[in-house]
């Protein structure tokens, strides 16, 4: 194993830092944003209060941009792995996530739960759209094969599936996931920035 100087240690735990700093930074931009303010009503429907510690921001030694954690009903955004322009879109992917457990009861045992949310969290939050398509609930192929396969690449990493079974689920859920809008309309879709 490689020893580290003093120095090295130093501007690992700097960059950390900045790194979650500016995480936080994003995240309070984003708890400001129309997004979240459809959030807040739809949970306050729900009649469900967030706790306070929803959110944190970390390092990640995974190459994923955050987790959503069912039993404490958190998320953790991976500081070292969301870009800037990136952030809103990776939150509200997140956000689907402990929304869709908030009113459908997830079961994270469950693959067919974890492929429905996952569908809708990818295909919600803006992650796959294409930064051109501004209209409403827009797709093309290639925002519909990122969404796919994501979706598949998450079932596979969360439950150690072969890929041929993790796309078995998301085949059998995708129409009635993909098509499940909530908690956005139509015109939300069109105020919202992506």
């Amino acid at each position: 194993m490689e020893s580290r100087t003093k120095e090295e240690l130093l501007f690992d735990s700097n960059t950390q830092k900045r790194l979650i700093s500016n995480c936080r930074k994003n995240l309070n931009n984003y708890q400001h944003s129309s997004k979240w303010r459809i959030f807040m009503n739809k949970f306050a429907t729900l009649e469900i209060k967030l706790p306070i510690d929803l959110f944190s921001c970390k390092h990640c030694n995974e190459d994923v941009q955050g987790y959503y954690f069912y039993k404490s009903k958190n998320i953790v955004l991976c500081s070292n792995n969301i870009m800037d322009e990136e952030f809103d879109n990776q939150a509200t992917q997140y956000m689907i996530m402990a929304y869709d457990d908030a009113r459908a009861d997830i079961d994270p045992t469950n693959p067919l739960h974890i492929a429905c949310t996952t569908i809708r969290g990818i295909n919600l939050s803006g992650v796959c759209r294409n930064k051109n398509q501004t209209r409403a609930f827009k797709t093309d192929c290639s925002n519909i094969d990122c969404i796919r396969e994501k979706s598949i690449q998450r079932l596979m990493r969360t439950f150690r599936l072969k890929k041929d079974v993790a796309e078995d689920y998301v085949h059998e859920v995708w129409d009635s996931c993909f098509y499940q809008h909530d908690p956005f309309t139509s015109k939300d879709f069109s105020n919202l920035n992506y």
